[in-house]
């Protein structure tokens, strides 16, 4: 028949009851809720069969379901649906994820809120939990970052209703539900799993840092090694060993469960409607020789086309004492309350509840009704208790007033006397009393006559802007520790003193030698740490904010750390330098924000061998200083980049010497040229050019006078060049500055110097001819002359 109590929407709302399935649906005490079910294309399920597929919304029992798994199998001509459904809270918080990180301490119901906080649910949280601290909590969907926090806290949940969660240390229910052989067990299968047994876990964080964990049931089973843990959120040693304490004790110990295929619990007298996982129950199996308090770890439950339960099997785990060991104890607890006659003694009574009751088997008292019932004392008529509608009043005073009364608005007393109060909240204008303890004795102790305050895994929390007043200078939080190596006491903690004739507070933080009575910023305990002043006495005596101690750094991690700054006072020669710069490269300064000016009275070493001065502004433009050979015959200044245009010194300020070994090197490839044209600078030109012998004018306080120096005078060289035609705005032989003094670059002088020699070497060749010519013709003179001195005729010559 058509069921309305199952339905199917798929992801475009469109929404259709199912018929004719039998559902099985799974519980466990993790909270998980598993439906799954087979589906047929037949006539009654012809508009819900389409819908069911991955992701459409199974509604079953009032509660809702996600498919996740969906698998389609055929038969005959037609097909089958067999699908696995999570409840939807599940789901969504999976696909939800938390992208923020978190490393503090955490009370439990801040850690919920990280998780729950518009996510859509809500919780509320029954028991009460320590704090813990945490790294990196976050940066995961909320279904793995809750899990994370039930595993921390020991907490267990479960789903109230479709957005509402409960908290609990423990769900469940103490029961007298029993499953016994030849009464109610159908089958049993009793298991117990040792494969994933594990008692030893290491694990790796951020930068290398490792931790290891052994569990104390290495004791029983010996070491067994854990998958290994490699989780980078992880940046501390304290974190990183919480994380494995947590995933050992999930393998520690074995597996133990026990599988019960029963009669219809509800049919067997639990006084539930159905039973619910974490309940305890009774476990009695003669035959196996089990007689166990177990708890019900998960249901199993499979339904009939009309959901009507049909088979219910039951898996048990956690098995603590016996029946018979639990109620032994039990009978010691309670033979100390009652006496013989099943009577509480009165010895084991609250003096309160002593007086309280000798008060009321003493009073004598009369009833009367007058707008309700009236009890009064006999014995004193102002003493009365009226019980109406409104509630229930004691008065004093005859009815006037009922400074103690109870009504719907609440209970209003003078005094509470009790053995145990608990309450959720309470307001009182004043408390009385000597002695505050915690329920449980330990955790923390109040003396209100002296004043003292005892906590054990106690922690604060302060909102709307909280103030702690200190009222006079030697307040102090202080932590002592004795050093037995040295027999000294060293105290660590935080203090607030006064400074110049107790005018300025300041406030200091840091560890001193001593115990923590003396614990104080002063030299004479050698105390190291900071100290904050105000701005006033910085104006006053020039002392600000100090951190004292001999070694002072600045690094990433309190104990990992890799880079950072160290202060290095110790010695004559005091340190400033980075942590690790083999590995990291530091900065002094940034490209927009720039130290002014740095004061050395040494030298600057780099272990590269290389020291830049360039530009903030332009990349590549600056300086090089090569301070090491790298397989160069010469140590190198540069500039940085070749691109890019360098000089020494400018028209103005200018270097006095230049000592040089070798030539200077000046570019001069033709490729790196352009309009080359003939020099016609020569010899007339250098003819032309005065030379002379001057002083400069001494402007340098340190000379004593000024040598005597070969050269030409710019204003004769300009003279001359114009002279020649040459326009002496476009050459770099002659320039004028920009604080109108020439300059001359006497190495452009040496092309037209070659130019004369040139023209010199063409004057000398042709003198040479015609000397030679000349030398011929006087030779072919002489030859004549000799022959005629000989009488010859004959005068012919060879030329």
């Amino acid at each position: 028949m058509l069921n309305e109590l199952i339905t199917v929407t798929d992801l475009s709302g469109n929404c259709e009851p199912i018929a004719s399935v039998s559902p099985t649906l799974e519980r466990t005490v993790n909270g998980e809720k598993i439906l799954s079910f087979r589906i047929f294309q037949t006539l009654e399920n012809e508009y819900s069969f389409p819908l069911i597929q991955e992701e459409s919304e199974i509604e079953f029992l009032g509660e809702k379901y996600i498919i996740k798994q969906a698998n389609y199998k055929p038969k005959g001509k037609t097909y089958f649906k067999t699908v696995v459904a999570y409840h939807k809270f599940f789901c969504d918080m999976s696909d939800q994820r938390i992208y923020e990180s978190y490393t503090q301490s955490f009370t439990f119901r801040n850690a919920v809120k990280v998780v729950f906080d518009n996510s859509g649910y809500t919780y509320e949280i029954v028991d009460e939990f320590y704090a813990e601290d945490w790294e990196n909590f976050g940066k995961d969907n909320r279904l793995a970052l809750f899990q994370d926090v039930l595993n921390r806290y020991g907490a267990e949940f479960e789903i109230v209703s479709q957005t509402h969660i409960r908290l609990k240390k423990r769900i469940g229910n103490q029961t007298d539900f029993q499953f016994r052989f030849n009464f109610n067990i159908k089958t049993l299968d009793y298991q117990i799993d040792t494969k994933s047994l594990a008692t030893y876990i290491k694990g790796t964080g951020k930068d290398g840092i490792t931790a290891e964990y052994t569990s104390p049931n290495a004791s029983i089973f010996g070491i067994r090694d854990a998958e290994e843990v490699d989780d980078d959120r992880y940046t501390t040693v304290s974190g990183l060993t919480e994380r494995l304490k947590s995933d050992l004790s999930q393998v520690d110990k074995p597996i133990i469960s026990i599988t019960v295929d029963f009669i219809d619990l509800r049919k067997a007298g639990f006084p539930f409607q159905i039973p619910n996982c974490g309940d305890d129950v009774y476990l009695i199996h003669e035959p196996m020789g089990l007689d166990l308090t177990v708890r019900i770890v998960s249901i199993t439950e499979e339904f009939d086309v009309n959901l009507n339960p049909i088979k219910t099997s039951v898996t048990l785990g956690n098995i603590r004492n016996t029946v018979a060991s639990s109620f032994d104890q039990a009978s010691k607890t309670i033979d100390s309350i009652f006496d013989g006659n099943g009577k509480i003694k009165f010895s084991f009574l609250d003096e309160a509840v002593k007086r309280a009751t000798q008060d009321i088997q003493n009073s004598q008292t009369e009833i009367e009704y007058s707008n309700g019932f009236i009890a009064r004392e006999k014995t004193d008529t102002n003493k009365l208790v009226v019980f109406n509608s409104g509630g229930l009043g004691v008065s004093t005073d005859g009815g006037v007033t009922f400074k103690n009364a109870i009504t719907a608005n609440g209970v209003v007393a003078e005094a509470i006397n009790a053995g145990t109060m608990r309450s959720i909240i309470l307001e009182a204008s004043e408390m009385y009393g000597g002695l505050l303890l915690s329920k449980n004795s330990t955790n923390t102790k109040w003396n209100l006559d002296t004043g003292k305050l005892q906590m054990e895994n106690a922690n604060f929390e302060l909102s709307g802007s909280a103030l702690i007043e200190f009222l006079d200078a030697r307040n102090k939080i202080a932590y002592e520790k004795y050093d037995a190596d040295t027999s000294t006491r060293r105290t660590a903690g935080i203090g607030f003193t006064d400074a110049i004739n107790e005018r300025f507070p300041l406030v200091y933080m840091g560890t001193s030698v001593g115990d923590k009575y003396g614990f104080g910023a002063i030299d004479e305990n050698s105390f190291t740490g900071f100290i904050a002043n105000t701005n006033r006495r910085e104006f006053e005596d020039g002392i600000g904010n100090s951190v004292v101690g001999d070694i002072f750094q600045i690094r990433d991690k309190a104990i990992a750390f890799t880079r950072g700054f160290t202060y290095d006072l110790n010695g004559t020669t005091v340190e400033f330098k980075p942590l690790n710069s083999g590995t990291y490269q530091y900065n002094m300064g940034a490209s927009n924000n720039h130290f002014n000016k740095l004061y050395l009275s040494d030298s600057i070493h780099t272990p590269r061998g290389r020291f830049d001065v360039e530009s903030t502004s332009t990349p590549n433009q600056g300086f090089s200083f090569i301070t090491n050979y790298d397989g160069e015959p010469q140590l190198t200044f540069r500039g940085k980049h070749a691109d890019e245009f360098y000089r020494l010194g400018t028209d103005v300020f200018r270097w006095s010497y230049i000592y040089l070994k070798y030539q200077p090197d000046v570019t001069s490839d033709e490729r790196q040229k352009e309009e080359i044209l003939d020099n016609t600078l020569g010899l007339d030109f250098i003819r032309d050019i005065k030379t002379k012998t001057f002083k400069l004018i001494n402007t340098n306080k340190n000379l004593m006078k000024e040598p005597i120096q070969y050269g030409v005078i710019a204003q004769d060289l300009r003279d001359n060049l114009i002279n020649k035609g040459v326009n002496v705005d476009d050459i770099n032989l002659l320039s004028l500055g920009s604080n109108g003094m020439y300059s001359v670059q006497y190495n452009q002088l040496i092309p037209p110097t070659i130019k004369a020699v040139q023209e010199l070497d063409d004057k000398s060749t042709a003198t040479e001819e015609r000397l030679s010519n000349i030398e011929l013709t006087l030779q072919d003179i002489l030859t004549r002359l000799e022959f005629l001195e000989n009488g010859t005729t004959d005068t012919t010559t060879t030329t």
